[in-house]
């Protein structure tokens, strides 16, 4: 696979689970969150908006823009590690969330996954270029 099909792959990740948060919300409110925190307010609907907003931007932005091997790298490791914490503290720990937000867990694991095959493929292509890219 080529490294601009493994960039818009992770785009597609951003942009399918943050235009669910935008479109939405209170389903994604009801599905992820145990009973107990679900409120349906205004607040949290725009709150979840706000986040799926930010996650539309930047499958946007990883759309259109021109990833280096590094980018693949940075990317695949900033943008999925300190979510991993984030949903084994709100899953396991806190008990926030229910099974539907394991859904995010694989979204997790398919940015970690693009941004190392991302690297990969990127550190092959700019090789085969002799090392232009």
């Amino acid at each position: 696979m080529s490294a601009l099909m493994i960039q818009r792959l992770l785009a597609v990740i951003f942009l399918g689970l943050g235009g669910w948060c935008v479109v939405t919300p209170g389903v994604v409110e009801r599905l992820v969150l145990r009973p107990e925190y679900v409120t349906g307010s205004a607040t949290h609907l725009l709150l979840l908006g706000c986040f799926g907003a930010q996650a539309v931007l930047c499958g946007t932005v990883i759309a259109f823009s021109c990833f280096t091997p590094i980018t693949f790298l940075v990317f695949g490791l900033v943008g999925s590690i300190p979510f991993f914490a984030f949903n084994f503290y709100f899953y396991f720990i806190e008990q926030l969330f229910t099974n539907w937000m394991l859904l995010d867990f694989v979204g997790n694991i398919g940015i970690l996954a693009c941004g190392l095959a991302g690297y990969s493929a990127a550190k092959r292509e700019s090789a085969a270029m002799g090392g232009l890219t």
